[in-house]
């Protein structure tokens, strides 16, 4: 009975599957400790250091820049048409980058094609 339960809930607190620790923290520690704005801003710290990890700086750039544009306007989450216009923007913007990163292809709506040589 009870040594089950603490022992069910521990595997779901330890196990990384699960992700139960940070779903606790996230669902229950940060609201009651009313820390969601530092949730938020840490979450965008982290998100904005792989961003500069993975990408190269050119892209980098671009893709920030897209961000901050997309935050610094104005509150138009209600309006799904205006978030479509942004995203089309954000494209538009991304694909521009084309011309100056070699290693994009010249066709962007054209899949990526391997070829191999078996004999």
């Amino acid at each position: 009975g009870f040594y089950t339960i603490i022992i069910s809930t521990t595997v779901y607190l330890m196990l990384p599957m699960f992700r139960g620790a940070e779903k606790v923290f996230r669902r229950v520690l940060v609201p009651l400790a009313g820390l969601e704005e530092l949730l938020i801003l840490r979450d965008s710290i982290q998100i904005k250091q792989q961003m500069l990890k993975d990408l190269d700086p050119e892209r980098a750039k671009v893709v920030r820049k897209s961000i901050a544009k997309c935050f610094d306007a104005e509150d138009t989450d209600a309006n799904p048409a205006a978030l479509r216009k942004e995203l089309k923007q954000s494209w538009s913007a991304l694909r521009l980058t084309k011309s100056f990163l070699p290693n994009m292809s010249s066709n962007y709506e054209e899949a990526p094609t391997i070829k191999l040589n078996l004999v």
